[in-house]
């Protein structure tokens, strides 16, 4: 994926069209500057065109001759001028055929995001040390973000389920001094947790999205709307948000001990 700027497009427009527009003998220097930025853009256009590329090639041999001349008072004949527009015209008409059919989109806002935050900082979608304390996070919160922007919705919910799984075992190694169940299988932590009674609203939450969202999200029959998946993700940033006041409580009580890391222990599930 790369970002378009627009006004690009815009100034490629104002430096090949004039050369459309001229007619009768001129001295070469008071179109030389025209004729340099129209072989310039052409520079630029050629490495991306394929319908228009031979037509690009010939309005290029056509300027080259007087970009090459010496004598800038050189006076260019009626006919000279008539062959540049009209190979400027022809490429002209060449690339708007091919501009027409070009893979181009207009990306909306999705929710109360807008397209900048999904594609280039998806980390505001969640607390803002999320990604510092649960870095495993990292690749799912950007893919999560492209997937909303570009309303792939069931793919979306995909890197939601991802995310708050990895919070949950990051949540555990936080608030238990056991070590990670060797099924990773949500509903074998879920149960785990609910029996040490830790934080009945953690446990509420991640229980409601095992049952009505993460189960449903596996089946290839079902597939989600845009509107569920951003009702998907307000769940998730709901226990998303609960579980990471744990680990970041966790975190502060890590102290530095002979220029090493070491955690303070704190209340343990029995």
């Amino acid at each position: 994926m790369q970002r378009i700027d627009l006004s690009y497009w815009y100034s490629l427009g104002e430096s090949l069209h004039p050369l459309t527009q001229l007619n009768g003998e001129r001295k070469l220097i008071d179109i030389l500057l025209l004729l340099m930025d129209a072989n310039k853009t052409i520079d630029q256009l050629i490495p991306n065109l394929t319908a228009s590329y031979a037509n690009a090639l010939k309005l290029k041999d056509k300027l080259k001759p007087y970009l090459e001349e010496e004598d800038y008072s050189k006076l260019i004949e009626s006919w000279e001028v008539y062959g540049i527009a009209d190979a400027a015209k022809q490429f002209e008409t060449a690339l708007k055929a091919e501009l027409s059919i070009a893979p181009s989109y207009h990306v909306t806002p999705k929710g109360g995001y807008n397209v900048d935050i999904l594609t280039l900082a998806p980390q505001k979608l969640f607390p803002e040390d999320m990604l510092t304390l649960v870095p495993d996070c990292e690749y799912d919160v950007k893919e999560l973000g492209k997937c909303l922007a570009f309303e792939v919705p069931t793919a979306a919910a995909f890197h939601l389920h991802r995310i708050n799984e990895a919070v949950l075992h990051q949540y555990w190694d936080s608030v238990t001094s056991k070590p990670r169940p060797k099924n990773p299988n949500m509903g074998v932590y879920l149960t785990a947790l609910k029996r040490s009674r830790k934080d009945k609203k953690v446990n509420a939450t991640l229980t409601q999205i095992k049952d009505l969202y993460r189960n449903s999200t596996i089946h290839p029959e079902d597939k989600l709307t845009i509107e569920e998946a951003i009702e998907l993700y307000g769940i998730i940033l709901s226990a998303v948000s609960r579980m990471m006041t744990f680990i970041r409580k966790d975190a502060d009580n890590t102290l530095r001990v002979d220029g090493k890391s070491v955690s303070r222990p704190l209340k343990v599930i029995k």
